[in-house]
Order: structure tokens, then C-alpha cells, then sequence
């Protein structure tokens, strides 16, 4: 879902800024992806920002403490709240703390049933971790129906 929504932008950006005719942006994007380039650019930015280039996902580690989030209804996700995720991300420790964050276990559009696990919260300390569960009292990640 990520590619497809990140190759969807990058094909109308390429289209806005005349790097692509109208409508062949996706194309383009697609072909840069499949080709390595942009890995490559990626891995560029990884070492400008003093991060290890050549890391492989495999190696990604996550926080020692976590919490599951679970739908406290049935019905469809009809809302993600991106703002939200980077706010809790960063009351869990991100980016500097590289094992914070979350994982969405749930996705916009998905049926969910109450009690699904909907995401999970990452932290490197217990006390992160229980200020991210104190500011969902306020932050809604997803809208269900």
C-alpha cells in the first residue's frame, strides 16, 4: 500500500514539475523504483544523515516496550490520521531513538471486528512508552465506521 501511494506521488510530482508528460508520471516513478535508482538515492541519504547506507530491513530492530492498540468497535477504518502517527511516533522517541515508533496493523479501508488489533506502540523505555498511552486519550489514529 505504501508503494503504490508513494508511486502515485511521485509520478504527479514528476508530472507538476514537467519531468513527465501528463499521465505517464506513474510510469515513470514505476521504472525508477524497479531500476535501483532510488534505492541508491535513498541509501545517499541515509549516509548524509549518518546512518549505516547499505542496512538491510532485516536488521531493523524495535523497542523493548510495547503496547497493542485494539478496535474498541467493528466497521470500516474510514480515517487515518497521519499527524496523529508522527506526534505519537515522537512521543515514543522518533526518530532520534531509532527502536520507537508504531506499526499499523490496520490499514485505511480495512473491515475490522472489536478487539482486532488495530497497532502497536514501540518505545526503548517504560516511560515513553506511558506517555504515548496517555496521549491517546487525545489522538485518534484511526476513524472507524
Amino acid at each position: 500500500d505504501l508503494e503504490e501511494k508513494s508511486i502515485a506521488l511521485a509520478g504527479k510530482l514528476l508530472e507538476m514539475v514537467k519531468k513527465a508528460k501528463p499521465g505517464q508520471g506513474r510510469k515513470m516513478a514505476q521504472a525508477v523504483l524497479d531500476s535501483g535508482v532510488a534505492w541508491k538515492k535513498m541509501q545517499e541519504i541515509i549516509k548524509a544523515q549518518g546512518g549505516k547506507a547499505n542496512i538491510d530491513s532485516e536488521e531493523v530492530t524495535i523497542g523493548a516496550y510495547k503496547h497493542y492498540v485494539n478496535s474498541s468497535r467493528s466497521g470500516k477504518i474510514v480515517f487515518t490520521n497521519n499527524k496523529g502517527i508522527g506526534d505519537l511516533a515522537r512521543i515514543l522517541g522518533a526518530p532520534m531513538e531509532k527502536v520507537a515508533g508504531l506499526y499499523l496493523n490496520k490499514q485505511l479501508g480495512d473491515l475490522v471486528k472489536k478487539g482486532e488489533r488495530l497497532f502497536t506502540l514501540y518505545a526503548q523505555n517504560e516511560e515513553r512508552l506511558q506517555l504515548a498511552i496517555a496521549a491517546l486519550k487525545k489522538i485518534q489514529i484511526f476513524t472507524i465506521k
